[in-house]
């Protein structure tokens, strides 16, 4: 393994079947628990085995209408009976609840009045579209940070001065949030910015049963080969939810949500980084960092709220996939891609199919994988990390009893994704930050690279609504994002991004992200990446080509994507993948981009 890797592992690979080993973790852990003991806090998310002669196909949502109107019935998965849809819609009272004072939980600190404030994607093909499973409205839906040591690798989230998410606004009558000058060598400080994720299969992410995942590391399986040709071994991420959830279990576990798979829960997910600046009994006093008191109810959200938001995410199903024509552009993009015919039942859902680990999850056979050969079919092989289907086990909704739970359990499932985390080199980690001098898009409010740049606002203010701006510049953080910059360790050889942040990411590094999933990509974006760095506002064919090729950029190619070889990263795990991607011609590049515009 690279050594840049190692020394951010914080432990060794762990094992996972009938028992969950805590280990310490910089947390405390716990003794090993069963998962039946586990599944009995409804919090924590815990998946069993499915049954594989009773697999059926996942519902979906109709193509036309995906995301075009904010209810159940639009989101949710077919044949939703009158509980689910009570639930949802319950969920999305929550999801689009505007906070306009502190009666209502709002600040006194936060980025956006709701959650929609975020999730309201613009696109020229897509117009607006305001629902959960959009992406964020610009590229800059938070920013993060925290000081780092750069001799002992410790970190601080500069949590009592309202870190590790910079609020952009505060209401009235709360001064705005200072942060203190850096204390000086060896400690630098890290930013990192963040673009809200479609919700969109959320439920059955959640509902794959652990070793499946683990599964999916097995050469045998993802045919995976670094820049040297030697075997890739991707990894799983570990952590808890105690440090993020107040009373939550500290039983490490396989994690899968957020952009680096950090974590096990998705009440843990739904409570993210806070940018609607709201506590809960899950996140006491989470936004009330200073000692200036707190007007605003002490659990902006209820349990049971949170829950219903949980539900609400769980719920949003896929788009139908657009049936691939044999022969066709999006045929040919889809061998390149590496997967198999999945319209054809026998080659992913017989019982002979769903016996063989490839065509279960269908992947193409591994010689037609071989990224070192220019004559294998399948030679991007970006199955290898985005698995086409992945079967899940009985979901946690029916584990613990709760909503929405037959749904999600024993089904074939495309979620493009092997829930895992690869590392994907120096450029993909890389964050810039440069303040605008003007409104976005005008002269002054692009960059020297002629792009729009990251730090629009995204909350959108309703008349009447008056709060103080909070800015990177005001916080003393813009002038930490200017460029990018690496710094050696002791050996000369590890070196560290600015995106440091974040910091209980479990076995994640700054280099390391988890497979995004793929559904509905074409629907829900540009913007792409975790950072938004693909802009919104063009078209999702100059996005969707743009978001592969970061997918090997070197440290020179943060904000602008590879056009040749010399400019990708030999560290990616994807740099094989890319650099044959630049070596397909005009119109292969553009038939796999016609595929994953069915997915």
């Amino acid at each position: 393994m690279q050594q840049s890797r190692m020394r951010w592992l914080i432990g060794g690979g762990l094992a996972l079947s009938g028992f969950l080993v805590a280990l310490g973790c910089g947390s405390g852990g716990s003794v090993s628990t069963d998962r039946y003991a586990l599944s009995q806090n409804d919090v924590t998310s815990i998946v069993f085995p499915g049954d594989l002669t009773k697999v059926t196909e996942v519902e979906t949502v109709p193509r036309a209408n995906f995301g075009k109107s904010f209810d159940a019935v639009s989101l949710g998965y077919g044949n939703l009976d009158s509980n689910e849809i009570n639930t949802m819609n319950l969920g999305i009272a929550v999801f689009q609840a505007n906070r306009l004072n502190p009666e209502d939980g709002a600040g006194p600190f936060f980025n956006q009045r709701n959650c929609l404030g975020c999730h309201m994607e613009v696109s020229p093909e897509a117009g607006t579209v305001p629902t959960p499973v959009s992406r964020a409205l610009t590229k800059d839906a938070f920013l993060v940070f925290c000081n780092a040591n750069l001799l002992d690798f410790s970190f601080d989230e500069l949590r009592v001065y309202g870190g590790p998410t910079q609020h952009k606004r505060s209401n009235p009558g709360y001064p705005i949030k200072t942060i203190p000058p850096l204390p000086g060598a060896p400690v630098v400080r890290s930013i990192g910015m963040r673009c809200a994720p479609a919700y969109i299969g959320r439920g059955l992410m959640e509902s794959v049963y652990d070793d499946d995942i683990l599964a999916n590391k097995a050469h045998e399986i993802n045919g995976l080969l670094d820049a040297g040709g030697a075997t890739i071994y991707p990894t799983e991420n570990m952590n808890n939810e105690h440090i993020q959830i107040a009373n939550g279990s500290n039983v490490i576990r396989l994690s899968r949500f957020g952009l680096r798979a950090a974590g096990p829960t998705l009440i843990q997910f739904a409570l993210g980084n806070n940018p609607g600046g709201l506590s809960s009994p899950f996140s006491p006093g989470l936004n009330t960092p200073t000692p200036i008191g707190d007007t605003h109810p002490s659990h902006d959200l209820t349990a049971d709220e949170l829950r219903n938001c949980r539900t609400l995410v769980r719920m949003c199903a896929p788009p139908t996939r657009v049936p691939i024509v044999p022969g066709s552009s999006e045929d040919r993009g889809r061998t390149l891609f590496g997967a198999v015919n999945y319209d054809d039942l026998n080659n992913v859902a017989s019982p002979a199919a769903m016996a063989d680990p490839l065509s279960r999850r269908g992947m193409l056979p591994l010689a037609d994988r071989n990224m070192t050969s220019a004559v294998a079919k399948g030679r991007l092989n970006c199955v290898g990390c985005h698995t086409p289907i992945q079967i899940t086990g009985i979901s946690p909704a029916d584990v613990s009893g709760g909503v929405g739970g037959k749904h999600l359990t024993n089904k074939r499932a495309f979620l493009f994704s092997d829930l895992l985390i690869h590392a994907m080199g120096h450029g993909l980690a890389t964050t810039r930050l440069k303040p605008l001098s003007g409104p976005l898009g005008t002269a002054n409010g692009a960059d020297e690279l002629g792009i729009a740049n990251y730090v629009a606002d995204a909350n959108v203010l309703l008349p009447g609504q008056s709060t103080q701006t909070v800015t990177a510049e005001g916080l003393g953080l813009a002038e930490y994002g200017l460029n990018p910059r690496f710094f050696p360790n002791q050996d000369g050889k590890f070196i560290l991004p600015e995106d440091a942040t974040l910091i209980d990411q479990g076995h994640a590094t700054p280099f390391t992200w988890r497979s995004a999933t793929l559904m509905g990509v074409s629907l829900s974006g540009p913007p792409y990446l975790h950072d938004g760095r693909v802009l919104g506002g063009q078209s999702v064919n100059s996005g969707l080509r743009q978001a592969i090729l970061f997918h090997a950029a070197g440290p020179a190619n943060a904000l602008t994507p590879p056009t040749s070889e010399a400019q990708l990263d030999p560290e990616s795990e994807a740099f094989l993948s890319i650099r044959n991607f630049l070596r397909l011609s005009a119109s292969e590049q553009q038939d796999v981009i016609n595929y994953l515009r069915t997915l």
